[in-house]
């Protein structure tokens, strides 16, 4: 299956405003049917969901419900394995503050991670008396596997990875991470905020014991994700917030909660937001990750080899197609990352993103002081690529001419050879 670029621009109303769009990594853009699902919900049957008898709330409890069933189709999970949140953050949040640590526990994390993959588990470190450990990446930005080796041991009670990192693009062999980290007795919990979104993902196969993703950055709307919890590491957990919505008895001083996963999402839901996240998963399911993915590394072969010729461009990242994903973070002549962001809108209405990306020690790991960040999805074309690279070139024009803007330190080399 090919996805039909042309044709499936239409179902964006954004992009009816002539503006290129490439700033996929920080969110997405809604289709129609997304929009026209929340529509329904909140025009045709606003109700809460679960445990109403009325007419309008057993509409609501299926629509909910079968969006849990659709969006954990999508990565190879059962609907009772799904918990509903806010987001990935949230998600990750709800692993740190749940698991029942042991003082002397240790936590391995990368140094690409998210900060919402790292903070949580300095935090858990600092409360409960654990250790953090880090492992390193190569020159490229890709994952050390002796480094990994060398940080899980005994004492390891969880490894939190990302699957695809926000800055560099650069994919995660997750499977052999997890079976190392699994040989060791831990945990994995996988970031699958910007992998979810672009390729197909299956998490028996993966071998995750949790997977936290957002719904915004998959044509769904904000302020909902999803954590995929494995069977056998259900056991591992408990509900870190309680509330209405959660329980089967309460008798004042005692309380028993519902099964899993409905005892880990307490009050009322994001029922539109899940609503809108089924409605995306189901436009994304119709045109196949399969198809997505091979439409994005078409695009990611053309800008690479566009981005080679912007004088003065340093990538953060590998140079090669086949070790990422749409995602290009860079720098231009030591000049300030948010100005060449600014240019980009006004001289071409190119949307991007600037600054650390949520990912301060990874730009440090390099020598970045920030970086520009163009990221491409499903309704992105060639000709959007290389217009992106024919602005940049005139910008490297622009600013060598102007004089130096706010140095980003970074050694050229930095990013790996264009070659």
């Amino acid at each position: 299956m090919i996805v039909d670029v042309n044709g499936l621009r239409g179902d964006f109303p954004l992009l009816s405003s002539g503006v290129v769009y490439l700033d996929n990594a920080a969110t997405s853009l809604k289709p129609r049917a997304v929009i026209e699902a929340m529509r329904e919900y909140y025009e045709e049957y606003t109700e809460n969901v679960h445990r109403g008898m009325g007419r309008l709330a057993q509409r609501a409890t299926d629509e909910y419900e079968g969006a849990r069933e659709a969006v954990a189709s999508l990565i190879g999970a059962k609907p009772d394995e799904l918990v509903f949140t806010s987001g990935a953050t949230a998600s990750v949040n709800l692993v740190a503050q749940g698991l029942s640590w042991r003082k002397g526990d240790e936590i391995v994390v990368t140094r690409m991670e998210h900060h919402s993959n790292m903070l949580p588990w300095v935090r858990a470190s600092r409360t409960h008396g654990l250790r953090l450990r880090f492992v390193e990446l190569d020159e490229e930005g890709r994952l050390d596997f002796r480094s990994l080796e060398e940080a899980l041991g005994p004492r390891t009670r969880l490894l939190a990875i990302t699957q695809a990192s926000n800055v560099t693009g650069v994919v995660n062999d997750v499977k052999s991470a997890a079976r190392i980290a699994h040989d060791a007795g831990a945990l994995v919990l996988v970031d699958g905020a910007q992998s979810v979104p672009h390729m197909p993902v299956d998490v028996r196969s993966m071998g995750a014991d949790f997977l936290a993703f957002s719904a915004h950055k998959m044509l769904g709307p904000t302020g909902i994700g999803g954590l995929y919890v494995s069977e056998g590491a259900r056991g591992e957990i408990s509900p870190p917030w309680l509330g209405g919505g959660i329980v089967s008895d309460v008798t004042g001083e005692e309380y028993a909660l519902l099964e899993f996963p409905h005892d880990m999402e307490p009050g009322t839901p994001n029922i539109a937001g899940a609503i809108g996240f089924g409605a995306a998963v189901r436009y994304l399911a119709r045109l196949g990750m399969d198809a997505v993915l091979e439409h994005e590394s078409r695009l990611t072969d053309v800008a690479l080899r566009a981005l080679r010729d912007v004088d003065g461009l340093r990538l953060l990242g590998p140079w090669r197609s086949d070790r990422r994903l749409g995602i290009f973070s860079f720098a231009i002549r030591n000049h300030s990352v948010d100005e060449v962001a600014a240019l980009l809108s006004e001289m071409s209405g190119i949307e991007v993103r600037s600054g650390y990306h949520c990912a301060q020690p990874l730009h440090t790991r390099y020598g970045f002081r920030g970086t520009t960040r163009a990221s491409l999805y499903l309704y992105n074309t060639e000709d959007e690529v290389r217009l992106l690279a024919e602005s940049l070139g005139r910008i490297s024009a622009i600013l060598g001419r102007s004089g130096p803007g706010r140095a980003t330190d970074a050694p050229a080399h930095i990013g790996g050879s264009k070659d």
